[in-house]
């Protein structure tokens, strides 16, 4: 039985009923009945809701009735579900799933993991909390009826640090295949992560990036392509020198992922005259900025490229008076290239921008040492202050590392007190502002593409200050070195997750990032609906811009309603 529309007309006025009707068969033929009438719409509409509760009451329905519906939660699903849709593109859910069917353990590794990974990316919480998180806040189909254990993530966790090298492979090739990727340069940088107590055996004192050298740290390097994605990383002990870890990440290019032409670009510090060797005999070429300190060996680029770098810095002045250049324009550094006959190429660069920067902050230095200098002097002239060794005391204490080499003082036997400032560092000082020098081995590159890859070494900066900021790699709350390098390795996933949805984004043209994208599906959420017995699941459809976004991952549409 179902209800039907009927009209009938009567003069000029057309009238509109409803009626219960039903299919039947004869000869073979579908024909219709009318079970009952049951009025005109216009005289139904203030009884329509009567009508359907006592429909439910009298036929035992009480299920149906709207009044009884009760909204039980409203876990997040938009994003979880675009989350889901690129692990499983990538294929990580079957990787995992062949890769533990061999094994004794029975819980769903695979699924488990992702649990931790997306938590990471939406809502990072302890591995104990999420024990309880997946069953409150989020929703997926697959997680219906499951009840996971803390020791289940634990557990997990271990399994998945054993395959992490494989894994990496398996993306890398993965990736390749998604998006053309060609490995031809890669950024790698290393930071720190520091342990609240002693942590585990791996941990220790070492360079500290996050500025705790009281605390007991790791290290951390990661590898990169040009546009951030992550490729491999690895943990070290905490007291591992950045340079030390350069070897490990050129082997595993080499060894793990098969590469026989790669141009490695990462920061001065984090490589010495050794590790360039290194990098030379594996046939790989690099790129590396030399910092102010070892301009030595560059100095004879930096000589030839004065007077050429001041004449170009006056018609960049001069242009910028006279006409409006884009933005991108005004960023681009001047340069000049320098190549001995034999040995890496160097390419001086002046950030005219960054020269009036490094000259206005000389000036205050300067400006602040004189200060206190001026103070000084004036309490050894008026008396106060007599005692030699006092007075050269407070001068040395009253100057920092960032200006006490522009001073020069004295103080005499008698008690007098003199300063005055070391012009030869100051000049010298002048003609490095806004300066900076590539140098590199990657003789087919442009000058203006080796700048260009110089500034692309950020994605590692960016990778880690995500990894730290967002994703929250601390507090790491684990004390068995295999506990913490799965931890890091999940913050990494989780990283692929964010970078690879960044990108998708940008393939669709929407203006927005990974981050932006997200918060806006944490909108989509699934109204838990009870009814009697029933739990009617509702998700939230979103507008056109959720859309955009879904169908950018490659999510056409999701169901109006879920049945539990």
């Amino acid at each position: 039985m179902f209800l039907r529309r009927t009209k009938v007309r009567r003069g000029n006025i057309i009238y509109e009923y409803v009626r219960v009707v039903e299919n039947y068969r004869k000869n073979g033929k579908t024909h219709q009945r009318v079970i009952a009438n049951l009025g005109s719409i216009k005289s139904l509409k203030k009884d329509v809701a009567n009508i359907i509760k006592g429909l439910c009451r009298i036929c035992n329905r009480e299920d149906l009735n709207v009044e009884n519906l009760k909204t039980r939660g409203s876990p997040r699903y938009g994003d979880i579900l675009a989350a889901r849709y690129i692990w499983k593109e990538l294929e990580l859910d079957r990787l995992i799933a062949e890769r533990m069917k061999h094994t004794k353990v029975k819980i769903p590794v695979e699924l488990v993991s992702f649990l931790m990974v997306v938590n990471r990316l939406v809502d990072p919480k302890s591995k104990l909390a999420i024990s309880r998180w997946y069953k409150e806040k989020i929703y997926l189909p697959e997680l219906e009826g499951a009840n996971f254990a803390p020791h289940d993530f634990y557990r997990s966790m271990d399994c998945l640090e054993k395959m992490k090298e494989n894994i990496e492979v398996f993306l890398y090739n993965k990736l390749c295949n998604l998006f053309t990727l060609k490995l031809n340069l890669v950024f790698y940088d290393t930071t720190s992560s520091y342990f609240e107590g002693e942590g585990p055996s791996m941990a220790k004192h070492g360079n500290s990036k996050d500025h705790r050298p009281d605390k007991h740290q790791i290290v951390i390097g990661l590898l990169v392509t040009d546009e951030g994605i992550p490729i491999a990383h690895e943990v070290f002990p905490g007291d591992k020198p950045d340079k030390a870890t350069v070897v490990k990440a050129i082997d595993d290019l080499k060894k793990r992922f098969n590469l026989k032409r790669v141009i490695f670009v990462a920061d001065r510090g984090m490589v010495d005259k050794t590790t360039l060797d290194y990098i030379k005999d594996q046939h790989y070429s690099y790129i590396v900025t030399l910092r102010k300190r070892h301009l030595n060996e560059a100095k004879e680029a930096i000589k030839r490229a004065a007077n050429d770098l001041e004449e170009k810095r006056k018609n960049y002045e001069e242009k910028r008076k006279n006409e409006e250049e884009d933005k991108r324009k005004k960023k681009e550094p001047l340069f000049c290239e320098y190549r001995p006959k034999d040995g890496p190429r160097y390419l001086v660069c002046l950030n005219p921008e960054k020269k009036k920067d490094d000259e206005i902050y000389r000036a205050s230095r300067i400006e602040k040492g004189k200060r206190k200098l001026e103070k000084i002097k004036r309490l050894v002239e008026t008396g106060r202050l007599k005692d030699r060794e006092k007075i050269l005391k407070k001068a040395t204490l009253a100057l920092d590392k960032t200006n006490r080499k522009y001073f020069s003082y004295s103080s005499s036997e008698e008690g007098s007190f003199s300063y005055s400032l070391v012009r030869e560092t100051i000049e010298e000082e002048k003609g490095l502002d806004g300066i900076f020098i590539i140098k590199s081995t990657a003789y087919d590159l442009s000058p203006q593409e080796l700048i260009r890859q110089y500034k692309n070494l950020s994605q590692v900066e960016s990778a880690f200050k995500e990894i730290k900021d967002f994703l929250h790699i601390r507090p790491i709350r684990h004390h068995q070195d295999y506990r913490v390098r799965a931890h890091v390795f999940i913050c990494v996933l989780s990283y692929l997750l964010e970078k690879i949805l960044e990108k998708r984004m940008g393939e669709a043209h929407l203006d927005m990032t990974a981050r932006e994208a997200l918060d806006k599906l944490d909108d989509i959420r699934i109204a838990k609906n009870q009814i009697g017995p029933k739990t009617l699941l509702c998700p939230v459809q979103g507008d056109a811009e959720h859309r955009k976004i879904l169908n950018a991952v490659g999510i056409k549409s999701i169901p109006r309603v879920l049945l539990s």
